[in-house]
């Protein structure tokens, strides 16, 4: 349990750091990103070389190599398309990497896509352009193409605070041992 608890503080600290450059500069920097995600395959490598109780950390490193792969590919690809910030993608494989956990990756990103919608919502009925951005999304799906870009967007949506509300929710739901709803996803 003591793994998990600190798996959990550490996923927590990087993406509360990178929640708080977000907002201020809209951006996720590499020398938070990259670090946490050596931190994270080098200490799940550590606990499962040093661990005296190997069935209190299930997978450890594989698990950690699973969920960043896990990750990893389709984040690139979305970032690759334009529909994810690069920090973004750097961030979830953080989350990926810290908690050698991919029901948890993808329960933040569930998480995180539902409260980035909500909050992108209230921030375009706040700005009076709801409507402009209805008729993009709309638009864009009726003609068969693919949704605005964040660049092509009115609203840009700092997603490094979603992510972290959204890791919070999954790794307490880990902790707390309370299932969600696509838990049968998981190992």
């Amino acid at each position: 349990m003591w793994v998990a608890v600190v798996a959990y503080s550490a996923v927590m600290s990087v993406c509360l750091a990178a929640a708080v450059f977000d907002m201020r500069t809209r951006r996720v920097p590499n020398a938070l990103t990259y670090p946490a995600i050596l931190l994270g395959l080098a200490g799940w490598a550590m606990v499962s070389a040093w661990s005296l109780e190997p069935e209190a950390v299930p997978g450890g490193w594989r698990a950690c190599a699973v969920a960043v792969l896990v990750t990893a590919v389709p984040c690139g690809v979305l970032c690759a398309m334009g529909h994810l910030g690069g920090g973004d993608f750097k961030l979830m494989t953080a989350v990926a990497a810290l908690s050698a956990s991919w029901p948890m990756v993808l329960a933040t990103a569930v998480y995180a896509l539902l409260l980035a919608a909500l909050g992108g919502l209230a921030m375009a009925i706040g700005k009076r352009q709801l409507g402009d951005v209805l008729r993009r999304l709309l638009g864009a799906a009726l003609a068969g193409q693919a949704p605005p870009t964040a660049e092509q967007a009115s609203i840009r949506i700092p997603l490094a605070v979603f992510i972290a509300l959204g890791a919070a929710v999954a790794g307490a739901e880990h902790l707390l041992g309370w299932r969600s709803p696509w838990a049968w996803v998981g190992p």
